[in-house]
């Protein structure tokens, strides 16, 4: 083995240990849920608590489509805020119950 060899190996073994910058992830902007949006998906899904399953996106994207006030929103965020919902409304009706109250 040559010393020729012995600075090449040094250099790639530098170049593996060097440790990239952290990607910035880019903020996202969050802009409030208007009534016109909120009651056109409640007239096309009916009471969010009522809901068994989640729209697909397919739904979610038909219905964004088709309405003129949804056009910023992205399908995977209006499905995501309608799970938000739910489980917003759950735990609203739940969290009545007296927490000393048990089942007999």
């Amino acid at each position: 083995m040559d010393v020729g060899d012995l600075s090449d190996h040094s250099a790639s073994t530098e170049n593996s240990m060097l440790i990239e910058p952290p990607i910035k992830m880019k903020k996202v902007k969050r802009s409030k849920w208007t009534s016109k949006e909120i009651e056109a998906v409640k007239s096309t899904f009916g009471e969010l608590s009522t809901l068994k399953t989640l729209p697909s996106l397919k739904e979610c994207n038909d219905l964004i489509i088709n309405t003129d006030c949804l056009r910023n929103r992205m399908a995977a965020r209006l499905k995501t805020w309608i799970d938000n919902q739910r489980k917003q409304l759950y735990r609203k009706n739940n969290s009545t119950l007296s927490p000393n109250s048990s089942a007999i």
